[in-house]
C-alpha cells in the first residue's frame, strides 16, 4: 500500500480522540469486525480468564494454555524461565554444537596436525 504510513497517522489521530469502547461501537455499527486486544495484565484480570481457570500459581500467577482435553485444562508443570535464566547454558550448548559440526564436516586429511617439531629419521 502506498502512503500506508500517512494513512496510519491520520487514523491514529482520529482514533486517539475517542475511548476504546466508542471506537469499537462505531466500528460494529458500521459492520466492521473488530475486537479489543488486551495486554497480559488485562487478560489476567478479565472475567472470562477467571471463569476458564486460566490463571495458575507457579509460584507467581501464570496464564495457562486455553486448551482442554477430555474436560481437563492443560496446566504448566513448572513456571516459565526468567529472562536470561538459561542463557549461559544455551550459549554453551550452541558453542559445543557448532564446534562439533565444524570438526565433523572438515575432511580428515585437512585437519591440522599437532606440531611436535621436526624429527629426523636415520632409517
Amino acid at each position: 500500500m502506498q502512503r500506508r504510513e500517512e494513512l496510519a497517522a491520520l487514523l491514529g489521530e482520529r482514533i486517539a480522540a475517542h475511548s476504546v469502547a466508542e471506537v469499537l461501537e462505531r466500528l460494529e455499527s458500521a459492520g466492521v469486525p473488530a475486537a479489543r486486544v488486551n495486554d497480559v495484565g488485562e487478560v489476567a484480570d478479565h472475567e472470562q480468564t477467571a471463569a476458564l481457570g486460566l490463571i495458575q500459581s507457579l509460584p507467581e500467577p501464570t496464564v495457562a494454555l486455553p486448551l482442554s482435553f477430555e474436560g481437563e485444562r492443560l496446566m504448566h508443570r513448572r513456571p516459565p524461565p526468567r529472562l536470561g535464566e538459561h542463557t549461559a547454558e544455551i550459549l554453551g550448548e550452541l558453542a559445543t554444537t557448532v564446534t562439533r559440526s565444524r570438526c565433523s564436516t572438515r575432511p580428515a586429511l585437512s585437519r591440522p596436525r599437532a606440531d611436535f617439531g621436526h624429527v629426523e629419521s636415520n632409517a
